[in-house]
């Protein structure tokens, strides 16, 4: 019976402390896992840092606010003003032009981000996003802001996603427009 109790001890003692009394150190075993875990985890969230699509997109939706403010202000300055809306297979081209003269441009790599416009410039439904087919030009008027077909503004989209929107009285805001209810 001692030596049974004895044989019990032991087997628990080592259970307990299973490399006699060499220190708490890590087995090769659980630090090869813990560098396998952390290395998925890295792959993993790597992607998420590195990836420039949404900065693209952020960059693109400024330079297209910028190009639609500039149109504003020039036609708080002088009459004949239009924005332009053109797209080309390798890209999209918006322009500010003031009579014959372009006063600002962007243009957008196709592979920065897909560009479409509201779906109204083509007789479509208002606020739907559509491809650029043909180059769209759009007056501005410092006395009545951008033509008055676009009643709800002039919509760009950025990926599907309403980015940009051209209100009536010609200002030019992030995120979709806005309808007024009638």
């Amino acid at each position: 019976m001692a030596l049974t109790r004895l044989i019990v001890v032991d087997f628990l003692y080592r259970i307990r402390r299973p490399y006699g009394n060499h220190g708490g150190g890590f087995t090769l075993v659980e630090l090869v896992a813990v560098m396998v875990v952390a290395s998925i985890l890295a792959s993993a969230s790597f992607s998420r840092f590195f990836s420039t699509s949404q900065f693209d997109q952020i960059v693109a939706r400024d330079g297209l606010l910028s190009v639609s403010n500039a149109a504003q202000l020039a036609a708080d300055a002088t009459s004949g003003v239009t924005l332009e809306v053109s797209q080309s297979s390798a890209s999209t081209e918006f322009r500010a032009v003031v009579g014959s003269a372009t006063r600002a441009s962007r243009v957008i790599p196709t592979g920065d981000a897909s560009v479409q416009i509201d779906a109204a410039a083509y007789g479509g439904t208002a606020n739907a996003c559509t491809a650029v087919t043909t180059p769209v030009s759009i007056a501005f008027d410092a006395a009545t802001g951008i033509e008055s077909s676009y009643e709800q503004g002039f919509q760009i989209c950025l990926n599907n996603v309403a980015s940009l929107c051209i209100a009536p009285s010609g200002f030019a805001y992030r995120g979709a427009c806005v309808s007024n209810g009638s």
